[in-house]
């Protein structure tokens, strides 16, 4: 497995980079995971991202209809029909518990 750190002081652009390089990678090339602290960092890394569509996982108030799926049901669901995804290290964390399904698709991790 590669993988690429991208590490500078808060405010010096590591999350537009890594937005625009989502945004610049074609669609059918890859689907992308990112994964940060905040759950209101998943609202901007959304309506940043404005060649691709990032789902987020909802609450089960939230959701519409009857059926309600837990976070990590809709997560896996995301993943199986290739949609890129943004959540929350906690979420993040009980889906590698779990271990119940695979990425095959790049993960970004925000500190």
């Amino acid at each position: 497995m590669r993988m690429k750190v991208v590490d500078g002081i808060m405010g010096s652009g590591k999350t537009t980079w890594a937005i625009e390089f989502m945004d610049n990678t074609r669609k059918d090339v890859t689907n992308f995971m990112y994964v940060t602290p905040y759950l209101k960092e998943t609202d901007r890394i959304q309506e940043k991202a404005t060649k691709r569509t990032f789902k987020t996982p909802l609450d089960a108030k939230q959701q519409k209809g009857t059926k309600r799926l837990s976070k990590l049901e809709q997560l896996k669901k995301f993943i199986d029909n290739e949609e890129d995804v943004v959540i929350t290290h906690e979420l993040f964390k009980s889906f590698r518990k779990r271990r119940t399904f695979a990425v095959g698709f790049p993960v970004f991790y925000e500190r």
